[in-house]
């Protein structure tokens, strides 16, 4: 998870990552969606719970949907 990779520090995080602060954040809460042969084909976001409960939540979400 890129939080514990940067600690949190969201200004290092885009700094390394050459990302804009507008479109991306180094805290939990989505998933990528992907197909195996096709590749990533969408994700899943949650957000308004604390950062690894958001992550938590989309992961339970998704295991329940694995086929």
């Amino acid at each position: 998870m890129e939080k514990a990779k940067f600690k949190g520090d969201q200004v290092a995080f885009l700094g390394a990552n050459d990302l804009s602060a507008g479109d991306y954040t180094c805290y939990g809460g989505g998933f990528p969606i992907k197909v195996d042969g096709v590749g990533t084909v969408g994700a899943v976001i949650v957000s308004g719970l604390k950062d690894f409960e958001d992550h938590d939540l989309a992961y339970q979400a998704l295991l329940g949907m694995k086929a």
